[in-house]
Formats: structure tokens, sequence, C-alpha cells
């Protein structure tokens, strides 16, 4: 990685590489990718020795999202993942896409789980931000997308296209 490359970190979303700059830490001098957080006054600091391993990587391609978009609109099998969010690849927007599809269209409690409306948020922010950058999109056009409502409005259409074309087959 290098000086101007956007990536994305799998716990604080999408930025671009402003500089590298040595700190000192516990008296040892490393250096830090410094990534200033796109719309926020936050910079991240990461370190560069470990940035691969912490799951920090280059945004994926055009083609790769619309797959994910894809997902979300329900036209493409979800892909594989554990049910439990925790559990989840945060750097996949494939896996983030199959997991909010299918929160979308699975019955649910009368209370969700706090901690699972928090992680389902973490996965749209994250999914949103990569879609902003990659394709341009516009924050509102990002956000209907991932919306656990629009889905299952989008999922409960489709079902009723699938139920027709089935009648009418019949016939």
């Amino acid at each position: 990685m290098k000086i101007g490359d956007m990536i994305l970190h799998p716990r604080y979303g999408v930025g671009k590489i402003e500089s590298v700059e040595d700190r000192e830490l516990n008296g040892e001098i490393k250096q830090y990718y410094v990534v200033p957080k796109i719309g926020m006054s936050s910079v991240i600091y990461i370190p560069v020795d470990v940035a691969d391993d912490s799951g920090v990587r280059y945004l994926y391609s055009e083609e790769y999202m619309r797959t994910a978009i894809e997902i979300l609109k329900g036209n493409v099998p979800p892909k594989e993942h554990p049910q439990e969010f925790r559990a989840i690849d945060w750097s996949d927007p494939m896996i983030l896409a199959s997991a909010i599809f299918r929160r979308a269209i699975t019955k649910k409690g009368k209370y969700p789980k706090m901690s699972e409306v928090h992680l389902l948020k973490r996965a749209q922010k994250l999914l949103s931000e990569e879609l902003i950058a990659v394709l341009n999109m516009t924050e509102d056009e990002a956000a209907e997308i991932t919306d656990i409502r629009y889905l299952l409005r989008q999922s409960e259409a489709a079902e009723r296209e699938r139920k027709e074309r089935e009648k009418a087959n019949k016939k």
C-alpha cells in the first residue's frame, strides 16, 4: 500500500492513505499509515507492519460491488456465512450483503438484540462506504440499497413475481 491508495479498514471503513508517519510507542519508533476518515474530523493510524493482518485491503472492483448489490436485491444467491453476525468476514462486501439480505428476509422476534442491531448497522455502514467509493453513488443511494425495509420490499416483490410466473406456467 502506498500514499494515495483508497483502502478499507474492516472496523473503521473507507479512507485514503494520506501519508506514512513515524510515531513512537513504548520507546519504539514504528511507521503508520495516516488515513483521515472521510466526512469526520478523525484520523486512523494503521501500523504499516500489521496492516495486512488487521484486514486492511484495497477496495474491490466495480464488478464485485455490483454483484454485492445483486445479492441485496435477491437476484444472486447470498454467499454462505456464519449465522452469528460477530463471526462474519467484515472485509468482504459480498458477505456483508449476504448477511444484510438474510437479516432482511428472516423473521425476527419482537425485540431484536441491541448487539445485533449495532452489528447490522456496522455492516450497512461498511458496505455503503465502499459502494460510494467504488461506484460513485451518493450517500442516499447507498443507504437505500442497504436499508432493511427496502430489501424486504424488494424480496416480497420478487416473491410475488415468482409466484405469478409459476401460476402462468401452470396454465
